[in-house]
């Protein structure tokens, strides 16, 4: 919408009217269009073969939506055009006057260019050095808050004696009190071996084998009644605080359990018998820990397949490893993509592999400055590499194609409405984002600070890279650069 409102507002200024305004931006737009929404759409389409069903999900809304939007630019752009202008005609410059950069605007110089152009490369080899220090974030703490927390956490007073907890699920109670006990015979230590196990079943509050215990207790009772007949005063002390555990007669049941005990090892139905619990040690923000804590549960399962061992705070540890499996292949898949939808539609290997340097230089730039600064990639940070990603190809698209757009070679009147559109789009979303980094909330400052490092590297590939590049190939195919760009020229001005 940006661009196409950038393009219109420039026919407008150049004293076309409103309907011929309008056709020469789609004239001069709809390839580039196309083909930024294709690529976008075919880099964010390749998310939805990962395992991670996050990535497949945000690929596939994402892949829709671009087609959406597309359709949407398109179908809705003339006709509240030529309404607003019917409302209210407006002849002359829509937008005030202001001056752009020539370096945004016309060809370099040769020396200039050359220096760009050998940054541009300087910083891809950077990023590509870098990203083997690049790592994910484990420590997850930060991610619910930067400051400093006071006082005593609700959790740590009310559970740091237990634990997390894995819940035990079973249709049978035989089974699952079975389970238990092989838990507390091969976990003697506790599920992380530091420490004692424990295992709560409601086999221990509500014994399987209570008639053969009853005749153990009675027996025990009568011992006790003849004790205290023909005990001596102090055998009879002794034996006082033990009466009442030894006056039962009758079966323990449901009925008789305390609250606490029903609302732990209960179903959602008020079904008692076929839940417990195993409380562990393992810290829940530590995401190794929990990956070990989902090796253990994952043995369980094949030990007990009767039984459904399940834990919150393991999902982390199972995620994880599908964000370091699937990001690399996803970011291939996600270039490939890219690669075809720029030869499928632009048929210019000189342009493809233009806008895919341009993408390469943002994206291993950011990479390498994010294991600089010592930024781990987490849940947060790591939605900014779709989003740059996407708001990268699109810049780069419309660049290349104002200057190689045309079948005679380069023309760089229009670069200056392209470089005006691109800068303001990716300006408005760089502004929104970098908002974030004041943020308490640590994943969302960290979603802030990694997403303005990764536009502002994208401004850099494509407004000064990109017609640095440019002008540097001119210049080698021998070329010459105009000393004045006509129409451009006018426009910036």
């Amino acid at each position: 919408g940006l661009h196409m409102l950038t393009h219109y507002g420039a026919e407008r200024d150049a004293g076309k009217g409103v309907t011929e305004a309008v056709e020469d931006t789609f004239v001069s737009l709809l390839s580039s269009l196309s083909v930024a929404a294709l690529t976008t759409a075919c880099g964010f389409a390749a998310l939805m073969v990962a395992e991670f069903r996050g990535f497949a999900q945000l690929g596939l809304f994402s892949t829709i939506g671009i087609a959406c939007v597309l359709l949407a630019t398109f179908l809705t752009f003339p006709p509240l055009t030529f309404a607003l202008h019917r409302l209210k005609p407006l002849d002359g410059s829509l937008t005030r006057s202001w001056k752009m950069p020539a370096a945004l605007c016309r060809p370099w110089k040769k020396a200039p260019a050359m220096i760009v152009t050998l940054m541009g490369f300087g910083l891809l080899g950077f990023g590509i050095y870098e990203l083997k220090n690049l790592d994910l974030l484990y420590d997850t703490r930060i991610l619910i808050h930067k400051a400093r927390i006071k006082g005593v956490s609700h959790k740590k007073a009310m559970g740091a004696s237990a634990g997390a907890a894995v819940l035990m699920l079973a249709d049978d109670p035989e089974a699952l009190e079975e389970a238990a006990s092989a838990v507390r015979r091969d976990y003697p230590q506790g599920l992380n071996g530091k420490g004692e196990p424990s295992v709560l079943t409601p086999g221990l509050f509500v014994p399987t084998d209570q008639e053969v215990k009853l005749e153990e207790v009675e027996r025990l009772r009568d011992s006790m009644d003849d004790a205290f007949r023909f005990g001596s005063d102090e055998w009879k002390e002794k034996l006082e605080p033990w009466r009442p555990l030894v006056s039962v007669d009758e079966p323990i049941t449901k009925a008789d359990m305390p609250a606490w005990v029903l609302d732990s090892l209960s179903e959602r139905d008020k079904t008692f018998g076929t839940v417990g619990l195993i409380y562990h040690k393992f810290q829940g923000w530590d995401a190794k820990q929990m990956l070990v804590l989902s090796g253990v549960l994952e043995s369980l399962r094949e030990a007990h397949p009767k039984v459904r061992f399940a834990s919150s705070s393991s999902v982390l540890g199972e995620v994880m490893p599908l964000l370091r499996q699937d990001g690399w292949r996803v970011t291939g898949l996600a270039m490939l993509g890219l690669l075809i939808g720029t030869l499928m539609i632009g048929r210019s290997a000189r342009r493809t592999l233009l806008i895919l340097g341009a993408i390469f230089i943002s994206v291993t730039t950011t990479a390498g400055l994010m294991a600089v600064l010592d930024w781990k990639v987490n849940f947060y940070n790591l939605l900014v590499f779709p989003v740059a990603f996407g708001i990268g190809v699109d810049g780069a698209i419309y660049v290349v194609w104002s200057v190689l757009g045309r079948k005679n070679g380069f023309a760089w009147d229009d670069l200056a409405v392209s470089s005006r559109a691109v800068l303001g789009s990716t300006m408005t979303t760089l502004v929104v984002f970098a908002s974030l980094i004041a943020s308490e909330n640590g994943g969302l400052a960290s979603l802030g600070k990694v997403a303005t490092v990764a536009l502002g590297v994208t401004l850099f590939a494509n407004l000064l890279w990109l017609p640095a590049i440019m002008s540097w190939i001119q210049g080698r195919m021998k070329t010459p650069l105009p000393e004045q760009v006509g129409a451009g020229e006018e426009i910036a001005e």
